[in-house]
């Protein structure tokens, strides 16, 4: 896109500001991201090998990328989008916690029952730290 000719080749400093604007705000994206780290446990014992989920609502009219976290021995987890790229999508946000295959977390064949939470993404970095109980 010629910014210049869209503004007006008699602006061209304006039109400068008006791209570095539109990079930096991710305008070609169409929705902000902030980064999301955390720690999950489960009854206060950090868990290894869990997969977090983070699936942005997005009212069924735009597919928005989800992002996702593994944890490492000490229960953290830094959450990343498709690409590799860091951050979640801001705004309303379906949060579950999975297995490394995808699937229910379990105790003694039980389903834990807080692995499903939904949460507001600040457009800040933020922890967000997942304690998993089994009663």
């Amino acid at each position: 896109m010629d910014v210049c000719r869209l503004l007006g080749a008699k602006q061209p400093f304006l039109a400068a500001v008006v791209f570095v604007v539109t990079l930096t705000t991710g305008c070609g994206q169409g929705f902000r991201v902030a980064e999301v780290t955390g720690r999950v446990t489960l009854d206060g014992r950090p868990k290894n090998g869990l997969m977090v989920v983070f699936s942005p609502e997005d009212g069924g009219t735009t597919k928005l990328p989800p992002a996702y976290g593994m944890t490492n021995e000490d229960g953290r987890y830094r959450a990343i989008r498709p690409g590799s790229k860091p951050g979640v999508v801001v705004g309303k946000t379906n949060i579950r916690v999975l297995t490394f295959d995808g699937g229910e977390v379990t105790v003694k064949g039980k389903p834990v029952a807080n692995a499903g939470m939904q949460r507001e993404i600040p457009a800040s970095s933020s922890v967000i730290d997942i304690d998993l109980t089994t009663q």
